[in-house]
Protein backbone atom coordinates (compact mmCIF):
# COMPACT_ATOMS: atom_id res chain seq x y z
CA UNK A 1 0.00 0.00 0.00
CA UNK A 2 1.02 3.78 -0.49
CA UNK A 3 -0.37 6.33 2.01
CA UNK A 4 -0.22 9.86 0.65
CA UNK A 5 -0.18 12.02 4.38
CA UNK A 6 -0.22 15.18 5.09
CA UNK A 7 2.26 15.88 8.19
CA UNK A 8 2.07 19.18 10.98
CA UNK A 9 5.58 20.78 12.06
CA UNK A 10 5.00 18.45 15.13
CA UNK A 11 5.04 15.06 12.49
CA UNK A 12 1.08 14.42 13.58
CA UNK A 13 0.31 12.65 10.23
CA UNK A 14 -3.26 10.88 8.74
CA UNK A 15 -3.77 9.13 6.21
CA UNK A 16 -5.68 10.71 2.51
CA UNK A 17 -5.72 7.56 0.72
CA UNK A 18 -4.33 4.10 0.19
CA UNK A 19 -3.42 1.95 -3.19
CA UNK A 20 -1.90 -1.52 -3.54
CA UNK A 21 1.76 -0.52 -3.80
CA UNK A 22 3.90 -2.97 -2.09
CA UNK A 23 7.58 -1.82 -2.26
CA UNK A 24 9.48 1.52 -1.77
CA UNK A 25 9.25 4.16 -4.57
CA UNK A 26 12.45 5.22 -6.26
CA UNK A 27 12.08 9.55 -7.16
CA UNK A 28 11.56 8.86 -10.81
CA UNK A 29 8.60 6.72 -9.86
CA UNK A 30 7.05 10.20 -8.32
CA UNK A 31 6.06 13.16 -10.22
CA UNK A 32 5.06 16.17 -8.55
CA UNK A 33 3.18 18.77 -10.31
CA UNK A 34 2.97 22.67 -9.76
CA UNK A 35 -0.18 22.05 -7.96
CA UNK A 36 0.15 19.71 -5.68
CA UNK A 37 -1.37 16.70 -7.84
CA UNK A 38 0.67 13.64 -7.56
CA UNK A 39 1.28 10.70 -10.47
CA UNK A 40 2.56 7.78 -8.74
CA UNK A 41 3.64 4.29 -10.62
CA UNK A 42 2.01 1.04 -9.78
CA UNK A 43 4.67 -0.89 -11.43
CA UNK A 44 3.28 -4.16 -10.34
CA UNK A 45 0.16 -3.74 -11.75
CA UNK A 46 1.53 -1.37 -14.92
CA UNK A 47 -0.53 1.54 -13.59
CA UNK A 48 0.16 4.85 -12.81
CA UNK A 49 -2.22 6.75 -9.61
CA UNK A 50 -2.86 10.49 -9.79
CA UNK A 51 -4.33 11.92 -6.52
CA UNK A 52 -5.07 14.92 -6.08
CA UNK A 53 -3.53 17.57 -3.95
CA UNK A 54 -5.99 16.83 -0.91
CA UNK A 55 -4.43 13.36 -1.10
CA UNK A 56 -7.64 11.76 -3.11
CA UNK A 57 -7.03 9.53 -5.81
CA UNK A 58 -8.47 10.52 -8.47
CA UNK A 59 -8.01 8.49 -11.79
CA UNK A 60 -6.12 5.43 -12.78
CA UNK A 61 -3.96 5.42 -15.67
CA UNK A 62 -2.70 2.54 -18.19
CA UNK A 63 -3.14 -1.32 -16.40
CA UNK A 64 -1.32 -4.32 -18.06
CA UNK A 65 -1.83 -4.80 -21.96
CA UNK A 66 -0.51 -3.38 -25.08
CA UNK A 67 -3.21 -1.16 -26.39
CA UNK A 68 -3.97 2.27 -26.56
CA UNK A 69 -2.90 3.90 -23.62
CA UNK A 70 -1.89 0.51 -21.68
CA UNK A 71 1.40 -0.42 -20.28
CA UNK A 72 3.80 -3.36 -19.23
CA UNK A 73 6.82 -2.21 -17.38
CA UNK A 74 6.53 2.24 -16.63
CA UNK A 75 9.38 2.75 -14.72
CA UNK A 76 9.33 6.71 -14.90
CA UNK A 77 7.60 9.80 -15.08
CA UNK A 78 7.91 13.15 -16.53
CA UNK A 79 5.39 15.94 -15.91
CA UNK A 80 5.46 18.95 -18.69
CA UNK A 81 3.27 21.74 -17.20
CA UNK A 82 1.09 23.37 -19.84
CA UNK A 83 0.57 27.46 -20.58
CA UNK A 84 -2.79 29.41 -20.88
CA UNK A 85 -3.40 27.39 -24.36
CA UNK A 86 -1.77 23.98 -23.71
CA UNK A 87 -2.43 21.41 -21.18
CA UNK A 88 -0.13 19.76 -19.27
CA UNK A 89 1.22 16.43 -20.31
CA UNK A 90 1.86 13.46 -18.43
CA UNK A 91 5.36 11.14 -20.02
CA UNK A 92 5.25 7.32 -19.04
CA UNK A 93 8.66 5.46 -20.28
CA UNK A 94 7.34 1.10 -20.56
CA UNK A 95 10.76 -0.31 -20.73
CA UNK A 96 8.68 -3.28 -21.49
CA UNK A 97 8.60 -2.23 -24.86
CA UNK A 98 10.36 0.34 -25.75
CA UNK A 99 7.97 2.92 -25.68
CA UNK A 100 6.71 6.35 -24.36
CA UNK A 101 2.92 6.75 -23.78
CA UNK A 102 2.12 10.66 -23.37
CA UNK A 103 -1.67 11.15 -21.49
CA UNK A 104 -2.97 14.45 -20.75
CA UNK A 105 -2.90 16.03 -16.88
CA UNK A 106 -6.27 14.14 -16.32
CA UNK A 107 -4.99 10.64 -17.46
CA UNK A 108 -6.39 10.75 -21.40
CA UNK A 109 -4.04 8.94 -23.93
CA UNK A 110 -2.95 11.12 -26.11
CA UNK A 111 -0.21 9.54 -28.08
CA UNK A 112 2.26 6.64 -28.13
CA UNK A 113 6.27 6.91 -29.23
CA UNK A 114 8.80 4.36 -30.09
CA UNK A 115 12.47 4.69 -28.96
CA UNK A 116 15.26 3.16 -29.35
CA UNK A 117 15.72 -0.15 -27.82
CA UNK A 118 18.24 -1.20 -24.82
CA UNK A 119 19.01 2.48 -23.48
CA UNK A 120 18.64 3.83 -20.63
CA UNK A 121 15.48 5.46 -18.99
CA UNK A 122 14.95 8.46 -21.48
CA UNK A 123 14.33 11.94 -19.52
CA UNK A 124 12.20 14.17 -20.54
CA UNK A 125 13.27 17.88 -21.49
CA UNK A 126 11.85 20.73 -22.92
CA UNK A 127 11.08 19.75 -26.45
CA UNK A 128 12.55 16.27 -26.10
CA UNK A 129 14.85 13.97 -24.21
CA UNK A 130 18.24 12.44 -23.73
CA UNK A 131 19.01 9.48 -23.41
CA UNK A 132 22.08 7.36 -23.07
CA UNK A 133 22.97 3.74 -25.27
CA UNK A 134 25.71 1.99 -22.49
CA UNK A 135 23.01 -0.55 -21.73
CA UNK A 136 24.24 -2.22 -25.07
CA UNK A 137 27.06 -3.35 -23.57
CA UNK A 138 28.89 -1.60 -26.82
CA UNK A 139 31.84 0.65 -26.92
CA UNK A 140 32.18 3.40 -27.38
CA UNK A 141 28.68 4.12 -25.62
CA UNK A 142 26.83 7.75 -26.53
CA UNK A 143 25.24 10.14 -24.89
CA UNK A 144 21.97 11.49 -27.25
CA UNK A 145 19.69 14.47 -27.74
CA UNK A 146 16.54 13.21 -29.24
CA UNK A 147 13.19 15.75 -30.30
CA UNK A 148 9.96 15.30 -29.67
CA UNK A 149 8.90 11.97 -31.09
CA UNK A 150 12.51 10.05 -31.42
CA UNK A 151 12.56 10.95 -35.70
CA UNK A 152 15.64 13.36 -35.25
CA UNK A 153 19.09 12.17 -32.41
CA UNK A 154 21.84 13.64 -31.78
CA UNK A 155 24.91 12.27 -30.15
CA UNK A 156 26.02 14.83 -28.48
CA UNK A 157 29.06 12.74 -26.05
CA UNK A 158 31.07 9.93 -26.31
CA UNK A 159 31.94 7.31 -23.50
CA UNK A 160 35.22 5.53 -24.96
CA UNK A 161 34.76 3.12 -22.25
CA UNK A 162 31.40 2.70 -20.77
CA UNK A 163 31.93 -0.49 -18.14
CA UNK A 164 29.55 -2.48 -16.86
CA UNK A 165 26.59 -2.72 -15.05
CA UNK A 166 26.19 -4.05 -11.64
CA UNK A 167 24.07 -7.13 -10.88
CA UNK A 168 23.97 -10.85 -12.25
CA UNK A 169 23.41 -11.57 -15.47
CA UNK A 170 21.95 -15.35 -16.32
CA UNK A 171 22.82 -17.14 -19.54
CA UNK A 172 21.05 -20.62 -20.46
CA UNK A 173 22.09 -22.25 -23.36
CA UNK A 174 22.19 -25.84 -24.45
CA UNK A 175 26.01 -26.37 -22.72
CA UNK A 176 24.34 -25.37 -19.35
CA UNK A 177 23.70 -22.24 -17.42
CA UNK A 178 26.03 -19.67 -16.49
CA UNK A 179 26.16 -16.51 -14.77
CA UNK A 180 28.08 -12.98 -14.54
CA UNK A 181 28.05 -10.87 -11.52
CA UNK A 182 28.83 -7.00 -11.38
CA UNK A 183 29.50 -6.27 -7.64
CA UNK A 184 28.64 -2.93 -8.47
CA UNK A 185 27.43 -0.10 -11.39
CA UNK A 186 30.32 1.59 -13.13
CA UNK A 187 28.74 2.92 -15.94
CA UNK A 188 27.68 6.47 -16.46
CA UNK A 189 24.02 7.92 -15.00
CA UNK A 190 22.75 11.43 -16.33
CA UNK A 191 20.66 13.53 -14.21
CA UNK A 192 18.08 16.12 -15.75
CA UNK A 193 17.10 20.01 -14.46
CA UNK A 194 14.21 20.91 -15.85
CA UNK A 195 13.86 23.77 -13.89
CA UNK A 196 17.06 25.18 -14.84
CA UNK A 197 17.57 23.73 -18.66
CA UNK A 198 20.52 21.33 -17.76
CA UNK A 199 21.52 17.73 -18.00
CA UNK A 200 24.23 16.61 -16.23
CA UNK A 201 25.91 13.25 -17.51
CA UNK A 202 28.31 11.52 -15.08
CA UNK A 203 31.36 9.45 -15.43
CA UNK A 204 30.97 6.73 -13.01
CA UNK A 205 34.81 5.93 -13.31
CA UNK A 206 36.02 8.97 -12.49
CA UNK A 207 35.03 12.14 -10.59
CA UNK A 208 34.14 13.68 -13.93
CA UNK A 209 30.63 15.54 -14.93
CA UNK A 210 30.03 16.72 -18.49
CA UNK A 211 26.97 19.68 -17.95
CA UNK A 212 24.81 20.00 -20.81
CA UNK A 213 22.16 22.83 -21.83
CA UNK A 214 19.01 20.28 -21.71
CA UNK A 215 16.64 22.36 -24.75
CA UNK A 216 19.56 22.21 -27.13
CA UNK A 217 22.35 19.57 -26.65
CA UNK A 218 24.80 22.30 -25.89
CA UNK A 219 28.18 21.08 -23.64
CA UNK A 220 28.76 24.44 -21.42
CA UNK A 221 31.25 22.69 -19.24
CA UNK A 222 33.16 19.85 -17.63
CA UNK A 223 33.61 19.77 -13.47
CA UNK A 224 36.51 17.54 -12.53
CA UNK A 225 38.07 16.62 -9.37
CA UNK A 226 40.61 14.89 -8.44
CA UNK A 227 39.53 11.84 -6.00
CA UNK A 228 41.64 9.39 -4.65
CA UNK A 229 40.76 5.66 -6.04
CA UNK A 230 39.39 2.99 -2.97
CA UNK A 231 40.55 0.15 -3.42
CA UNK A 232 37.94 -2.45 -4.10
CA UNK A 233 37.06 -4.70 -1.36
CA UNK A 234 36.70 -8.47 -2.74
CA UNK A 235 35.64 -9.97 0.41
CA UNK A 236 32.88 -7.48 0.24
CA UNK A 237 31.89 -7.88 -3.00
CA UNK A 238 31.98 -11.80 -2.91
CA UNK A 239 29.06 -11.38 0.03
CA UNK A 240 27.50 -9.58 -2.00
CA UNK A 241 27.32 -12.05 -4.41
CA UNK A 242 26.39 -15.00 -2.04
CA UNK A 243 23.65 -12.78 -0.95
CA UNK A 244 22.28 -12.25 -4.62
CA UNK A 245 22.76 -16.08 -5.02
CA UNK A 246 19.80 -17.30 -2.41
CA UNK A 247 17.62 -15.78 -4.28
CA UNK A 248 18.74 -17.37 -7.17
CA UNK A 249 17.42 -21.46 -7.40
CA UNK A 250 19.64 -23.73 -9.28
CA UNK A 251 22.52 -21.36 -9.79
CA UNK A 252 25.60 -22.50 -7.52
CA UNK A 253 28.75 -20.24 -7.00
CA UNK A 254 30.43 -22.42 -9.70
CA UNK A 255 28.58 -21.08 -12.22
CA UNK A 256 29.44 -17.54 -11.41
CA UNK A 257 31.90 -15.15 -13.11
CA UNK A 258 32.76 -12.44 -10.71
CA UNK A 259 33.17 -9.52 -12.43
CA UNK A 260 35.60 -7.06 -9.47
CA UNK A 261 37.02 -4.08 -10.67
CA UNK A 262 40.57 -3.08 -9.20
CA UNK A 263 38.81 0.12 -7.88
CA UNK A 264 35.58 1.19 -6.56
CA UNK A 265 34.25 4.36 -8.97
CA UNK A 266 34.89 7.40 -7.95
CA UNK A 267 30.96 8.63 -7.69
CA UNK A 268 28.57 6.68 -6.60
CA UNK A 269 25.60 8.53 -7.32
CA UNK A 270 24.13 12.18 -7.79
CA UNK A 271 20.96 13.95 -7.19
CA UNK A 272 20.07 17.89 -7.59
CA UNK A 273 18.58 19.41 -4.87
CA UNK A 274 15.33 22.20 -5.19
CA UNK A 275 18.33 24.93 -5.07
CA UNK A 276 20.02 23.64 -8.26
CA UNK A 277 23.37 22.55 -6.47
CA UNK A 278 24.55 19.06 -7.20
CA UNK A 279 24.77 16.48 -4.53
CA UNK A 280 27.07 13.80 -4.99
CA UNK A 281 27.39 10.48 -3.06
CA UNK A 282 31.12 8.73 -3.18
CA UNK A 283 32.64 5.57 -2.51
CA UNK A 284 34.62 6.06 0.80
CA UNK A 285 35.31 4.15 3.94
CA UNK A 286 33.03 0.93 4.29
CA UNK A 287 31.32 0.48 1.15
CA UNK A 288 28.17 0.16 2.76
CA UNK A 289 28.05 3.17 4.17
CA UNK A 290 26.16 5.49 1.76
CA UNK A 291 26.48 8.99 2.78
CA UNK A 292 30.07 10.52 1.74
CA UNK A 293 28.51 13.49 0.42
CA UNK A 294 30.30 16.74 -1.41
CA UNK A 295 27.90 19.47 -2.95
CA UNK A 296 29.18 20.85 -6.45
CA UNK A 297 27.40 24.17 -7.91
CA UNK A 298 27.27 23.76 -11.91
CA UNK A 299 30.55 25.19 -12.39
CA UNK A 300 32.03 22.68 -9.66
CA UNK A 301 32.69 25.22 -6.92
CA UNK A 302 32.53 23.44 -3.73
CA UNK A 303 29.12 24.88 -2.13
CA UNK A 304 27.40 24.07 1.51
CA UNK A 305 24.26 23.03 0.83
CA UNK A 306 21.05 23.01 2.36
CA UNK A 307 19.83 19.29 1.66
CA UNK A 308 21.59 16.04 3.13
CA UNK A 309 21.97 12.88 1.01
CA UNK A 310 19.32 11.49 2.31
CA UNK A 311 16.66 14.42 1.67
CA UNK A 312 17.58 14.44 -1.62
CA UNK A 313 17.63 10.91 -2.37
CA UNK A 314 13.58 11.16 -0.82
CA UNK A 315 12.41 14.26 -1.64
CA UNK A 316 10.07 14.71 -4.65
CA UNK A 317 9.69 18.07 -5.04
CA UNK A 318 7.82 21.31 -3.20
CA UNK A 319 4.44 22.49 -4.17
CA UNK A 320 2.01 24.94 -2.76
CA UNK A 321 4.88 25.42 0.34
CA UNK A 322 5.23 22.03 0.91
CA UNK A 323 7.88 19.52 1.01
CA UNK A 324 6.89 15.67 -0.39
CA UNK A 325 9.48 13.40 1.02
CA UNK A 326 9.36 9.43 0.22
CA UNK A 327 8.63 7.22 3.58
CA UNK A 328 8.07 3.47 4.08
CA UNK A 329 6.56 1.55 6.88
CA UNK A 330 8.08 -1.66 7.22
CA UNK A 331 5.93 -3.27 9.44
CA UNK A 332 3.15 -2.90 7.48
CA UNK A 333 4.78 -2.60 4.02
CA UNK A 334 3.31 0.70 3.39
CA UNK A 335 5.04 3.16 0.62
CA UNK A 336 3.86 6.63 0.81
CA UNK A 337 4.98 10.33 0.48
CA UNK A 338 4.40 12.58 3.48
CA UNK A 339 3.75 16.50 2.88
CA UNK A 340 6.34 18.20 5.53
CA UNK A 341 6.67 21.91 6.35
CA UNK A 342 10.19 22.56 4.52
CA UNK A 343 11.60 23.72 7.75
CA UNK A 344 11.58 20.04 8.91
CA UNK A 345 12.55 17.57 6.35
CA UNK A 346 16.20 17.18 8.01
CA UNK A 347 14.12 16.68 11.39
CA UNK A 348 11.64 14.16 9.58
CA UNK A 349 14.20 12.11 8.08
CA UNK A 350 16.47 11.52 10.80
CA UNK A 351 12.76 10.49 12.60
CA UNK A 352 11.52 8.21 9.93
CA UNK A 353 14.24 6.58 7.65
CA UNK A 354 13.94 4.59 5.22
CA UNK A 355 14.91 0.51 6.04
CA UNK A 356 18.42 -0.50 4.23
CA UNK A 357 18.31 -2.48 0.55
CA UNK A 358 17.90 -1.29 -3.10
CA UNK A 359 15.13 -1.48 -4.97
CA UNK A 360 14.92 -4.08 -7.92
CA UNK A 361 12.69 -4.33 -11.10
CA UNK A 362 12.43 -7.63 -12.85
CA UNK A 363 11.19 -7.43 -16.84
CA UNK A 364 10.75 -10.35 -18.60
CA UNK A 365 10.68 -9.55 -22.48
CA UNK A 366 9.24 -12.13 -24.83
CA UNK A 367 10.69 -12.50 -28.99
Amino acid sequence: MIQLLFLLPVFAGWPLEETGVYRKLRLDEVELRPDGAVYVVDYDNALIKLFGADGNKLVTIGGKGEGPGDLLFPTSLGYEAGGKTEPGRLFVYDSGNYQVSIYDAGGRFLQRLRVPENIEDPIRVRDGWVYGDWDLDKKPARFYRADHDFGQVRAIHEIPDPGRGGGMIITRTERGVHGSFGAIRRRPHFKVDRARDRAYLVDAKRFVITVFKASTGERLRVIQRNERPMPFDNEWGEQRLLEVLENQQGITRQMVEADFPEYFPAIRSMRIDPDGYLVINRWRGNPDERFYTIVLDETGAVMNGRFSWEAVRRLVGQARGMAYVLTFDSDAEEAGITLVNPEEIESFILENPLPAGSVYRTISRGR
